[in-house]
């Protein structure tokens, strides 16, 4: 009976074991930041000094509503709205259109579906200095080909000009995004009429 107890608690050990890193790992790099960062929220900190931390209540959530010059708090909140909101409705018209086009049988229509998903092979980081090549103020290719279509007479500082910069990352996330809306409609599946 000993020895069934002594095996039991051995099974248990060495599960509990296994199951530890499992507990461990979100604990240390999801659960403790979260709380540590929501705690700092009610902290104040002087980078000269970062011993000197000091709480001080809603303090810090005062000042991120108030009205002033130097607030940039709705500003970027509406930012963010734009960039949620023009890359969702785009990827979603332009990646829905093309998933239509994907049923249909036409002249090189399997070069059009490597194309299409692209985006989704390249890892972003990649994607991000491609674009970033794209947009450069002085040798992009989007300035060399407005130039020569004459839509420019000189080149534009895309990610440099803070009128166009936020625009021109749009557009690169809803490159990146469209194939996301191919795959949810189901084009990799195939039937007896085409591309489903």
């Amino acid at each position: 009976m000993k020895q069934k107890s002594r095996l039991q608690l051995k099974r248990a050990c060495f599960i509990f074991l296994m199951v530890l890193p499992a507990i461990i790992i979100p604990i240390i790099f999801t659960y403790y930041p979260m709380i540590r960062g929501s705690m700092m929220a009610f902290q104040s900190y002087n980078l000269m000094n970062i011993k000197n931390i000091k709480w001080v209540g809603f303090d810090n959530f005062k000042k991120l509503f108030q009205h002033s010059a130097s607030n940039t708090f709705y500003s970027t909140m509406w930012n963010t709205v734009k960039w949620v909101g023009i890359s969702l409705f785009f990827q979603f018209v332009v990646g829905f259109a093309m998933a239509l086009l994907l049923k249909s049988r036409f002249k090189g229509s399997s070069v059009y579906q490597g194309l299409i998903f692209f985006p989704w092979a390249v890892s972003g980081f990649i994607i991000g200095i491609m674009w970033r090549w794209m947009f450069n103020g002085t040798s992009g290719v989007i300035n060399d080909i407005l130039m020569k279509l004459h839509l420019i007479r000189l080149p534009v500082g895309w990610l440099a000009d803070k009128s166009t910069a936020l625009y021109s990352c749009i557009i690169a996330n809803i490159w990146y995004g469209i194939h996301f809306y191919d795959h949810d409609h189901g084009c990799f599946k195939r039937g007896s009429g085409g591309v489903i």
